[in-house]
């Protein structure tokens, strides 16, 4: 499970995985799952499932967002 916390945030959050061994400029990502966050989102998550070695979050942030994005949470 993959819990954000957000306030006014607006945008997009894509969650990536990889099951590479170790992380280095060669690391292939590949995008799991993306979540488009509205400003009325202040705690979202979402589930994941299969097995994978190491987790990134891309976020983007929509041109009009004034909001933040504090803090992600990852459960396994």
């Amino acid at each position: 499970t993959i819990t954000y916390y957000s306030n006014n945030y607006v945008g997009d959050l894509t969650i990536q995985a990889t099951l590479d061994s170790q992380v280095s400029s060669d690391t292939s990502w590949v995008d799991l799952t993306t979540i488009n966050v509205t400003s009325t989102d202040s705690i979202g998550y979402t589930n994941i499932t299969g097995v994978y070695n190491y987790f990134k979050l891309k976020h983007l942030p929509d041109n009009s967002n004034t909001g933040t994005l504090d803090k992600v949470l990852v459960r396994s």
